[in-house]
């Protein structure tokens, strides 16, 4: 309760409901707090500040449904350009977290020290990460230890068990909801777009939390400021695609 997980928590959670306000009421104010809101839970923690991705997806993919809509267009990217370069004017406050990343070389250094890791709770330990190649083949793997360790075969006592039923077994369904989802959404139709944005927004910052994280006490702790991301994309209602094989039972149930 004391550590600042839950005010992070708290700025994101209060940041995507002002953002969904937007996507329904179309009312710029409601975007301005959203990014505002993010921006404060960056100084916490810069990492949420990748969600603001998926945010930029749904705004660009956006259709003006109207004039009005037409003219405040303009005044969403000009509100983007500010925020973006007040982000990166100020990156001592909101992305000091990333001072170290110079270049690619450095990210790759980055990573490769979380693969020497002494904490108890460690996990991939061992892998050589010389290049970026390395690098996007060891991403995958780092993705599924952030949000599923402990996982079963290095479950070490009663509290990676613990760890395992109350929390990576929580994920483990999301995802697999999640997964359900994408695999049966119509991608082409334009009232899924906020499911998308959800669905860019946690794989981005799930992979930026997931390379710097390298022991599966962090990485509860920090999957637990998108787990609101989460919950989201799975009860977002989307429209589905029909197989063929239905569409032609149906067509064949209606004659």
């Amino acid at each position: 309760v004391i550590l600042r997980e839950s005010l992070i928590v708290f700025f994101v959670s209060f940041s995507l409901y002002l953002f969904i306000m937007y996507t329904q009421q179309k009312k710029v104010n409601f975007l301005f707090f959203s990014f505002l809101l993010l921006s404060i839970a960056s100084i916490l923690h810069a990492g949420v500040i990748f969600i603001v991705i998926g945010y930029f997806y749904y705004l660009l993919k956006e259709k003006s449904s109207s004039k009005i809509q037409f003219i405040k267009k303009p005044i969403i990217y000009i509100l983007i350009i500010v925020l973006v370069f007040s982000m990166f004017s100020f990156d001592d406050i909101f992305l000091r977290k990333f001072s170290k990343i110079e270049s690619v070389d450095s990210i790759v250094d980055q990573v490769a020290k979380g693969t020497n890791s002494s904490a108890g709770s460690a996990y991939l330990q061992g892998y050589e990460i010389n290049s970026f190649r390395d690098l996007i083949f060891y991403s995958p793997l780092k993705f599924l230890y952030f949000f599923f360790s402990p996982v079963p075969w290095e479950i070490r006592n009663i509290n990676d068990v613990i760890a395992f039923g109350l929390d990576v077994f929580i994920y483990f369904y999301l995802f697999y909801l999640i997964v359900k989802k994408v695999k049966n959404i119509n991608w082409k139709n334009p009232s899924n777009q906020l499911f998308l944005c959800l669905l860019i927004s946690i794989i981005t910052t799930g992979f930026v939390y997931a390379l710097g994280t390298s022991n599966a006490g962090t990485a509860l702790r920090h999957r637990y400021k998108i787990l609101i991301l989460i919950i989201l994309a799975v009860f977002v209602p989307v429209k589905s695609k029909l197989k063929k094989s239905k569409l032609k039972q149906n067509y064949k149930k209606v004659i």
